[in-house]
């Protein structure tokens, strides 16, 4: 939510849709339990301003994206249909709540555009890859446009038999705006923090940012870092920014080595100084849709070493351009990219450069153009936005 809710802002501000936003659940407006970082939290950051939306009772006993029955909401299709919307933009379809909306007749008239980040990448073949993929197509043949936000998710979307004129592109973004105007007063808080950490001026700071779970793989960063050559490791700290199952473990680990820090979770407000003392943010995860921590640190000049399973790879990690790439599960690969980004501290500069200049075409008025011609597809009307001589503009459920 705390990614998606600027944008609903943005949308809500335009005077060529009407937007309302229903929520299925309130994490992260009130104080929840995430199960990732086993901790309770809130954004600090505005998610309901400047547009319409209410939240939809959910019945499940366990809420949370972390299993199919995480969403019950069966008065979803009711509140939908009786907001009489022209559009409807979905975002998941893998919830159980989702595939009774999709079933109920008073949804079937409304075209639906739908937005997701999935991908196949790293997924085995055999049997249930098949099956998955053959439901997809069913259910996937339902929706009227697709908004594919990068070269992973387009060629998932190809593979579920969907049809290149039904995609418009619509590149996966955060609020870059609110990076940007943080950025002077970030790079403020970005050397305090070094200084409180203990790290040099002419230290290089490897930045871990998430929830410290297995499939994120941070055991692999650890031991790429701590087997780095000598003269590497002396020239370098790595900083572990955030909660979960594995950060006591981590700690035990790394307790030889005062070159591995750890910083509690960070709320959004925080994150910006976060990425501007760090000079490299690393993702290995196992499997990650996307990474839009890549994204955030990219908008501070903050270049980035991921695995070949994160979903920006192909988009925002360009090889000694903004970053480096590496097979998932390497430890000895992701140790060479490590090593070449210490060894190298200006090309590291001129790499973070890059990704800021690349970040700025990831944006939400990217994003808010796509939805618009989408919108003006699936509704047949013509013209530019916004309208000038119609009734209303096009009603949004989103």
């Amino acid at each position: 939510m705390q990614y998606v809710a600027p944008w609903f802002t943005q949308l809500g501000s335009l005077d060529a849709l009407e937007v309302h936003v229903f929520y299925l659940w309130d994490f992260g407006v009130v104080q929840t339990k995430d199960p990732g970082f086993g901790i309770t939290l809130e954004w600090d950051i505005p998610l309901l301003e400047g547009y319409s939306h209410s939240f939809v009772q959910n019945l499940s006993a366990d809420p949370g994206n972390h299993h199919f029955n995480g969403y019950i909401n069966p008065t979803l299709a009711k509140e939908v249909a009786a907001w009489k919307p022209d559009v409807i933009l979905l975002m998941n379809y893998a919830f159980r709540t989702y595939f009774r909306f999709l079933l109920d007749p008073r949804i079937w008239p409304i075209p639906i555009i739908f937005r997701g980040d999935s991908h196949d990448v790293g997924r085995r073949g055999g049997f249930k890859t098949k099956l998955t993929r053959m439901m997809r197509r069913i259910i996937f043949s339902r929706f009227a446009l697709f908004l594919d936000v990068g070269k992973n998710n387009r060629d998932y979307l190809l593979a579920s038999a969907v049809s290149p004129s039904k995609m418009i592109r619509a590149p996966h973004a955060i609020d870059n705006q609110r990076f940007q105007e943080a950025k002077e007063r970030a790079e403020q808080e970005g050397i305090l923090l070094r200084r409180r950490l203990g790290v040099a001026e002419d230290d290089v700071l490897i930045c871990f940012v998430g929830k410290l779970i297995p499939i994120k793989r941070p055991f692999d960063l650890l031991e790429a870092f701590t087997t780095l050559p000598d003269n590497r490791l002396r020239k370098a700290k790595l900083l572990f920014v955030g909660e979960g199952g594995l950060k006591n473990s981590l700690r035990t680990a790394s307790q030889p080595l005062d070159s591995v820090l750890f910083l509690d979770f960070q709320n959004q407000s925080n994150l910006p100084g976060v990425y501007a003392a760090s000079d490299l943010i690393v993702l290995p995860s196992q499997s990650e849709t996307w990474g839009l921590v890549i994204n955030e640190a990219m908008n501070l000049s903050c270049p980035a070493v991921v695995s070949d399973h994160v979903g920006c790879a192909p988009d925002l990690v360009i090889p000694d351009f903004t970053g480096w790439v590496y097979p998932t599960g390497s430890v000895a690969q992701l140790r060479d990219s490590l090593a070449q980004a210490i060894g190298n501290p200006a090309k590291l500069k001129w790499m973070g450069q890059n990704a800021a200049e690349l970040i700025q075409d990831f944006s939400f008025q990217a994003l808010t153009s796509a939805m618009l011609t989408a919108v003006d597809r699936v509704t047949r009307r013509s013209g530019d936005y916004p309208p000038s001589n119609r009734e209303k503009s096009p009603r949004i459920a989103a």
